[in-house]
């Protein structure tokens, strides 16, 4: 048993998921003890709200893959639309994301 627990770990160590992900929990770990702000609730709705956009298309490309009809342009034309849309709102003067949509 305590070898089995041994080998989980040496592997758990060796990939490379896991190595970043050590490194985004001890960041997150030095950035909450510089700034006791950063985990209120009003700092991580915030990081919800500015990340929305990357779900949205997360999940498009996940309906799209477990359709079967992987299309990698799919991600370009999203991004793509994005910009276009974030930069005629910007020579418009339109501060609202309602009126995006």
């Amino acid at each position: 048993m305590e070898k089995l627990v041994s080998k989980n770990w040496k592997s758990l160590f060796t990939k490379t998921q896991s190595f970043i992900l050590f490194i985004i929990i001890g960041y997150l770990i030095f950035v909450t003890l510089s700034n006791s702000l950063f985990l209120s609730p009003e700092n991580l709705l915030e990081i919800v709200r500015a990340s929305s956009w990357m779900w949205i298309l997360g999940m498009a490309v996940l309906i799209v893959m477990i359709s079967g009809g992987f299309d990698l342009s799919f991600a370009s034309i999203a991004v793509g639309a994005t910009y276009i849309t974030a930069m005629v709102m910007v020579k418009n003067g339109i501060d609202n994301l309602f009126f995006a949509f």
